[in-house]
């Protein structure tokens, strides 16, 4: 399944909010200008480093492997400096992990009827997992009592303001739900966020529910592919339509590239067949100079050709006799004269 440690966007804009290399703010962040070291947290609790990773449950080790997976050296995350390469795997391990727990709270509780992990927007998704990056959890973290009954902490769904923006497809009410706060201050620099999400979110919603133009196809590809799709619940025509549109534009790339290949073979082809003709055209011109040389050449020759006297006198002789018979039958020979010839 996609998760959101792809989306470059996202990881980027996380080591925005966790971090910088700043040398201008005035809190400690542990970069050194050349690699990283742990520093306290501002939330307090553990030690961090580098992209807002915590150093919980006593870790105090990182081991560093090579391409096949083999660890060549361990490192002292209290003591010793880490590469900023080092420090941006750390964060996609703990962006995975935070992404893992959000799907098992989000599946734990179905905030959405009907409406499982996958089927969410990954905007979505990846809304939930920077909350549980920074804050820790989905579930609400207080006893909390609803309709009589008192639930113990992390065992109720604790954004539900935000389940029920996505579910009405309301993206300013989604981004504002996000915003939060610890102790009376503003936790997480969740602007950087809200500026990535809001344009991404806003296109999601608009090829929902276009007013024409060629996002409608899409909408019809959907209500094809599922004939209930009008009767899903908002969220889930939104997740189910992403999806639709996302396959939809691949295949057009893809045809788009494949169209691409096939002009290409044409064109090349026609070059072929006109390189090949003029290949012709040339042959056959040369041909006819050629033969305009050899007839030139054989008129020539004719002209030249020496004459024969003998053959030429024989000729004229053979031209000038002639045969008479006689009554007896016997024949004679005569010169255009009348000479008898012998």
């Amino acid at each position: 399944m996609y998760t959101i440690a792809n989306d470059q966007e996202f990881v980027d804009t996380l080591k925005q909010e966790e971090n910088t290399k700043s040398s201008f703010v005035t809190y400690p962040t542990g970069w050194t200008g050349k690699g990283w070291i742990a520093y306290p947290s501002r939330e307090g609790g553990a030690p961090t480093i580098g992209y807002g990773h915590k150093l919980n449950n006593g870790q105090t080790t990182l081991d560093i492997k090579d391409k096949d997976g083999k660890v060549v050296r361990t490192v002292n995350l209290l003591t010793e400096e880490i590469t900023d390469k080092q420090a941006h795997d750390l964060l996609i391990q703990d962006i995975i992990s935070h992404e893992k727990k959000a799907m098992k709270e989000w599946t734990k509780h179905t905030p959405i009827d009907g409406v499982a992990w996958h089927d969410l927007d990954a905007t979505y998704r990846g809304m939930m997992t920077e909350i549980v990056f920074n804050v820790g959890t989905l579930e609400n973290p207080k006893e909390v009592t609803r309709k009589g009954v008192t639930y113990k902490p992390r065992t109720t769904w604790g954004w539900t303001g935000l389940a029920g923006a996505i579910k009405a497809g309301n993206v300013e009410s989604a981004l504002k739900n996000i915003s939060r706060k610890h102790k009376g201050k503003q936790l997480g620099r969740i602007g950087p966020f809200q500026d990535v999400w809001r344009p991404r979110l806003h296109k999601m919603v608009a090829d929902l529910h276009p007013d024409g133009g060629p996002t409608n196809k899409y909408v019809d590809k959907a209500k094809f592919i599922f004939p209930e799709f009008d009767k899903l619940p908002r969220g889930k025509q939104v997740s189910f339509l992403s999806q639709v549109i996302k396959r939809e534009r691949e295949i057009e790339d893809e045809e788009a590239k494949e169209q691409s290949a096939n002009n290409y073979y044409i064109d090349k082809m026609n070059q072929v067949s006109i390189e090949r003709d003029a290949e012709v055209l040339e042959v056959r011109k040369q041909q006819a100079a050629d033969k305009a040389i050899e007839e030139e050449e054989a008129l020539l020759l004719k002209d030249e050709a020496p004459v024969d006297e003998t053959s030429k006198v024989i000729t004229e002789k053979l031209a000038d006799v002639q045969y008479f018979m006689k009554e007896d039958g016997s024949v004679v020979k005569l010169d255009s004269k009348g000479t008898i010839l012998e």
